[in-house]
């Protein structure tokens, strides 16, 4: 890892349709500088399948600097926010390209909620208009009588910076005291977000949780104060480094939580205690012949079993521990092979079986 990245970003103010959208393009060059001072290339395969998490943390740190003018805002899903005071009407006004994509679903009998994601970037791209140089004189011009047109008058529009730079006055007036408050809202963000990540997943990405964080204090810390916050979870003893793997077997820097560590030492201890304390389900005879009937059935319906499944069900079905641990990866029919045939088996034998997943 070099740690380092050479980028040129370019701001930008408007959207194609020429509404007021600030967001910035960024371009990754294919280079990057080791510790030995040479220059390599990247391999961008983990830059692509985190640049859904990287738009979320640039729309987070463009809300918290939004409140730190002096704005409201209201939340709306995942990442996205408003500033507050902005009615719907004048809201819509400049959303002509949200409105466009909107026509062409609803064209196709579908709504944003209900399109995949392929289905809205395919209609996003047709529906772009090309790049116009307008002198910005003009774009403001026309913004202001959009703006009136929607009810946003001129005097709303000063009333609502007057607001902002009310409330900035009081935020630089309390701004020395008001550290450690901060300071406390994103440890709590880092800590809401670790223990959402943690409940699917034992590892997580580091940037997974900044993401997480950033959603429970959207507009309230910066990116900046995440990260402080994340260190001195690290610190206390709350989070640990490891690293992630996705499913495709890109690696990541990760974290791991304290409880995820205890839950899993527990589980470990519970196997371990458990060993030699049962009754097997069947004998080695009986497990071999329970699997290869249920194989040539499986057979009879096209579906073959390879060495792996064979040998996973006969461990558990003759195991004599009360805990069997089974790896398998997505995909390898462990429930319709392996667990189905296990618990047909067991069941047979005056088990009573539940199912969890």
């Amino acid at each position: 890892m070099t740690q380092n990245l050479v980028i040129a970003s370019f701001r930008h103010g408007t959207s194609r349709a020429l509404d007021p959208q600030l967001h910035s393009h960024n371009v990754i060059l294919n280079m990057t500088q080791g510790q030995d001072g040479q220059w390599r290339s990247l391999e961008p395969r983990a830059l692509y399948q985190l640049q859904k998490q990287l738009g979320a943390l640039y729309r987070q740190e463009l809300a918290h600097e939004v409140t730190e003018l002096g704005y409201g805002i209201t939340k709306g899903k995942d990442s996205s926010f408003e500033i507050a005071g902005l009615s719907s009407e004048s809201l819509e006004a400049f959303s002509q390209r949200a409105q466009a994509i909107e026509a062409q679903l609803a064209e196709r009998g579908k709504s944003r909620a209900q399109a995949s994601a392929a289905e809205k970037q395919t209609i996003a791209l047709d529906t772009r208009q090309a790049k116009e140089a307008v002198p910005q004189a003009e774009l403001v011009q026309a913004w202001r009588e959009a703006a009136d047109s929607a009810g946003l008058t001129e005097e709303k529009r000063r009333q609502l910076v007057a607001e902002a730079q009310g409330r900035l006055a009081a935020q630089l007036a309390q701004k020395s005291s008001n550290a450690f408050g901060r300071e406390l809202l994103a440890d709590q963000a880092v800590a809401q977000g670790a223990a959402m990540l943690g409940e699917r997943n034992s590892v997580f990405a580091t940037t997974a949780l900044h993401e997480a964080a950033g959603r429970f204090a959207i507009g309230a810390v910066s990116q900046a104060e995440i990260a402080e916050a994340i260190t001195r979870a690290e610190t206390a003893g709350g989070l640990e480094r490891r690293t992630y793997l996705d499913y495709r077997g890109a690696s990541f820097e990760g974290m791991t939580t304290a409880a995820n560590i205890a839950h899993e030492m527990t589980l470990l201890r519970l196997e371990e205690d458990g060993r030699h304390q049962a009754a097997p389900i069947l004998l080695p005879l009986e497990a071999g012949k329970a699997v290869a009937e249920v194989e040539q059935r499986s057979a009879l319906k096209g579906h073959t079993w390879n060495e792996e499944q064979r040998a996973a069900t006969t461990q558990i079905l003759t195991s004599n521990n009360q805990i069997v641990g089974l790896q398998g990866y997505a995909g390898t029919a462990k429930t319709s092979t392996v667990l189905a045939t296990v618990a047909k088996s067991a069941e047979a034998q005056g088990y009573r079986v539940t199912a969890l997943a």
